[in-house]
């Protein structure tokens, strides 16, 4: 794997593990400990601060042994809601869950305060003469249990916050918008004179190394590969999709050899699942879990299916503005080197209705929300082509409803909605109107 794209997976996975920011908050608190301890050595307390061993140990004991417990709950707590919301919501969100840097800093101080205080507990002498007892460093730890105190209440209100459907899908889609500013920006619309045309007649394929979703791909580093060894190259996976071991995973042309394949597998990340770290559909798919799981018989919740439509709105609204990236990269001197291509408008489209359409056709609420979702993103576009995307998911949803709505009442602000679609993208109304019924 290129030096770039590891570090960038790393630190993805870094992010989301419950490990990294409580090791690197106990590794400070022992730094921290030993800092105050030494200062106890240095610096002479006045009488009215000093205080007995015995005392000291018992104070230091309790804080420690709270702190334990403490530290025990909160993971109680956070394994029972991960359960839940893998159970209720969609299990593509628990990546979403751990990575939340303030539970992450919470369980650390919790750590770090129960750490620093068995620290501090193993320096007190009183064999010594005269008993050393780090009168500093006891306070200190006693400021950290009445900061514990606050810092718990406030786990537990953040953690009732975080596991509400409303700030879940408010989080998903602000993660994914960041994720789409950032490609988007960096994009850059590359047309050139000269295509180069890869097939599988005229071009060497090399198959994937390994199972698994692509989670990251070093584009600089394939252009530099593909110039270095005089080829072009097409990748032929997008970003997130699950690849079988030694199916096609790039076209070379004119040649490949063992050294081109090997320094093409380091500019790949595969893994067991998919991520946000590069693949802004994902983002997506995760607000289209949610809300089937709402519209299901177990659940039967449509309003949360809504709430996730109105997220996927903005996302779609924030794609709508921007041109579709040119799948081509260019070397130094201007000659195409890597041909991948990356999520075009119609990609987010069918990602946000292609299985909520499927299960929601006889869910009159969600079904016009759907139709209002392609209204908005309709109000965006200029484009025929991307009109014509709309449209076509409109009839679509029409059909599904056609079949599951039998109110003429509903039917009705079904058909009124296709209307207005309609007047936007261009299109004749009666191709998907539904008929009236009696």
């Amino acid at each position: 794997m290129s030096t770039r794209l590891w570090f960038g997976s790393l630190w993805d996975d870094l992010r989301s593990s419950l490990w990294f920011r409580p090791l690197v908050i106990t590794l400070s608190s022992a730094l921290l400990a030993a800092i105050t301890v030494t200062i106890d050595y240095q610096v002479e307390v006045p009488e009215f601060f000093v205080t007995s061993a015995d005392n000291a140990r018992a104070e230091l004991s309790a804080i420690a042994s709270s702190m334990l417990t403490v530290t025990t709950l909160t993971f109680s707590i956070m394994v029972v809601a991960l359960v839940l919301a893998s159970q209720q919501f969609s299990p593509r969100i628990l990546r979403k869950f751990m990575s939340d840097p303030v539970k992450q800093n919470l369980i650390g101080f919790f750590i770090g305060t129960f750490v620093y205080t068995l620290l501090v507990l193993n320096r007190i002498d009183d064999a010594s003469d005269p008993p050393f007892v780090p009168v500093v460093s006891v306070a200190f730890s006693l400021l950290l249990s009445f900061l514990s105190v606050g810092a718990f209440i406030y786990f537990i209100h953040h953690f009732a916050k975080s596991i509400q459907i409303s700030s879940i899908v408010a989080g998903i889609r602000e993660e994914t918008e960041d994720l789409l500013e950032k490609t988007f920006s960096q994009q850059i619309r590359v047309f050139p004179a000269e295509i180069p045309q890869l097939s599988a007649e005229n071009a060497v394929s090399i198959p994937a190394p390994r199972s698994g979703y692509i989670q990251g791909i070093d584009l600089e580093e394939l252009v530099n590969i593909a110039q270095e060894h005089k080829v072009v190259m097409q990748v032929e996976r997008l970003m997130g999709e699950f690849v079988a071991r030694d199916t096609r995973l790039m076209l070379v042309q004119p040649r490949a050899n063992e050294k081109l394949t090997a320094a093409v597998y380091r500019a790949f990340d595969f893994g067991d699942e998919r991520t946000l770290y590069q693949d802004s559909l994902f983002g997506i798919r995760q607000l289209e879990d949610i809300a089937i799981k709402a519209i299901s018989p177990a659940i039967n919740d449509p309003t949360t299916a809504i709430n996730c439509l109105d997220h996927i709105c903005s996302l779609l609204v924030f794609v709508a503005q921007h041109p579709d990236a040119s799948p081509y990269h260019s070397d130094s001197a201007g000659q195409v080197r890597i041909i991948a291509r990356k999520p075009a408008f119609s990609d987010f489209v069918n990602q946000s209705f292609n299985q909520i359409r499927q299960y929601a056709a006889s869910e009159v609420a969600v079904s016009l929300r759907m139709i209002e979702v392609l209204i908005e993103v309709a109000q965006i576009v200029q484009e025929h082509e991307r009109q014509q995307v709309l449209w076509r998911h409109a009839g679509m949803i029409a059909r599904g409803a056609d079949r599951g709505i039998g109110e003429p009442y509903d039917r009705q602000k079904v058909n009124q909605r296709l209307e207005q679609l309609a007047a936007l993208t261009g299109q004749p109304a009666q191709e998907i109107l539904l008929a009236e019924k009696n």
